[in-house]
C-alpha cells in the first residue's frame, strides 16, 4: 500500500515539475506574451498531455481509496498529498485557463501547425476542477464512514456524522446525555476515544480542513472530563476502602501489641511476688534456728573459742 501510495506521489510531483519547466522561461511575463508564444505554450501543454495526466492522478487517487483497506494512520498522508496536490494545481490553474482561452481567441480549435481533432467545449481547468472536486468528495467519505465503524464496532450508538462538524455536534451530544443520565461511559471513553480515536484518528481529524487542532482538543478535554468524573467516584471509594482496612490493620496490631505488654506486666508482676513470698520465708526459717554448741575438740585449749552456726562466743 506504502509503495502504491509513494508512486501515486511520485507521479504527482513528476507532471507539476513538468508543467513548471513549460511556464517558467515566460512566466512573469504571460500576459505579454506574443500569439506565437502562446500558441508555442499550448503545443508543449498538448504534446505533454498534461490535462489527461493531471486528471489521472485524481483518478488513481480515487481509485486508491476505493480498492484499498485504509486504517486510521493512514488518512492523515492521503489528506496531505490532497492538499498538496490542489495548492500545486491552483498555482497553475489560471496559467492553463489563461493559454487555453487565448488559443480560443485566435482560431484554435486546431493545433498550431497541424491538423487534427477540435478542442473540447469544455474548458481543460473545469476538468481538472471537477476532477479534484471528486477526489476531495470520495476522501471525504471514506474517511467519515471509517470514522464512523469504531463506534459502531463497540455498539456505542451515536448520533450520525459525514463532516467535520456534524462529527463535533454528535461527540458533545452523546457527553452531555451521559453526563445528563449518569451513565456508564467507559466503552465511549476508553475503548473507543482514548483506544482508537485518539491514537489513530487524531493526526488526522488534527488536519484542517477536518476538524482542525483546537477543535479536536476541546472534543478531547470534554472526553476526558467525562472519565475523570467517573475516575473520581471510583478513586474516592478506594480510597475509602483503602482507609478503612489500615484503620482495621492498625486496629489489630495495636490490640495484639498491647496484649502482649498486659502479659508481660503479669508475669513480671507475677515473678516479683513470688520472689518477695520466697524471701519470707527464708528469712523466718532462718530466725527461728536454736543455737547449737559445739563441743570443742579435745585438741583445743580451755581457751579456743566456741564455733557456732553463724556465731562465735567466748568461753
Amino acid at each position: 500500500m506504502r509503495r502504491l501510495q509513494a508512486n501515486i506521489a511520485a507521479k504527482d510531483r513528476l507532471i507539476f515539475a513538468l508543467v513548471d519547466t513549460i511556464f517558467m522561461p515566460y512566466d512573469r511575463n504571460l500576459n505579454q506574451l506574443s500569439e506565437v508564444q502562446r500558441a508555442a505554450v499550448n503545443q508543449k501543454l498538448e504534446n505533454a498531455n498534461v490535462i489527461t495526466r493531471v486528471n489521472e492522478i485524481a483518478a488513481d487517487n480515487m481509485r486508491f481509496l476505493q480498492t484499498t483497506e485504509l486504517q486510521g494512520k493512514d488518512f492523515a498522508n492521503l489528506i496531505d498529498q490532497y492538499h498538496q496536490f490542489r495548492g500545486r494545481w491552483a498555482g497553475l490553474r489560471d496559467k492553463i485557463e489563461g493559454m487555453y482561452l487565448a488559443s480560443k481567441g485566435i482560431g484554435g480549435s486546431k493545433r498550431v501547425g497541424t491538423l487534427g481533432p477540435p478542442a473540447p467545449q469544455v474548458s481543460p481547468a473545469a476538468q481538472v476542477d471537477s476532477a479534484v472536486a471528486e477526489w476531495n468528495t470520495r476522501l471525504r467519505q471514506a474517511f467519515w464512514t471509517a470514522v464512523e465503524r469504531e463506534f459502531a464496532a463497540k455498539g456505542v450508538a451515536v448520533v450520525p456524522f459525514t463532516d467535520a462538524p456534524s462529527f463535533s455536534s454528535s461527540i458533545r451530544t452523546y457527553v452531555q446525555a451521559a453526563k445528563a443520565e449518569g451513565a456508564d461511559a467507559r466503552v465511549f471513553v476508553d475503548d473507543i476515544w482514548k483506544a482508537r480515536i485518539d491514537k489513530e484518528w487524531r493526526d488526522a481529524l488534527s488536519r484542517e480542513g477536518m476538524l482542525g487542532k483546537e477543535e479536536y482538543a476541546a472534543l478531547d478535554k470534554l472526553v476526558s472530563e467525562l472519565h475523570q468524573e467517573k475516575l473520581d467516584m471510583k478513586f474516592v471509594l478506594y480510597v475509602g476502602a483503602l482507609f478503612m482496612l489500615v484503620l482495621a490493620l492498625w486496629w489489630f496490631l495495636s490490640s495484639v501489641r498491647n496484649l502482649r505488654l498486659l502479659l508481660r506486666k503479669h508475669k513480671s508482676s507475677q515473678r516479683t511476688a513470688h520472689n518477695k513470698r520466697a524471701g519470707k520465708i527464708g528469712s523466718h526459717h532462718r530466725s527461728s534456728l536454736p543455737f547449737v554448741i559445739q563441743s570443742p575438740p579435745a585438741a583445743c585449749s580451755p581457751s579456743s573459742p566456741i564455733t557456732l552456726f553463724s556465731r562465735t562466743l567466748p568461753v
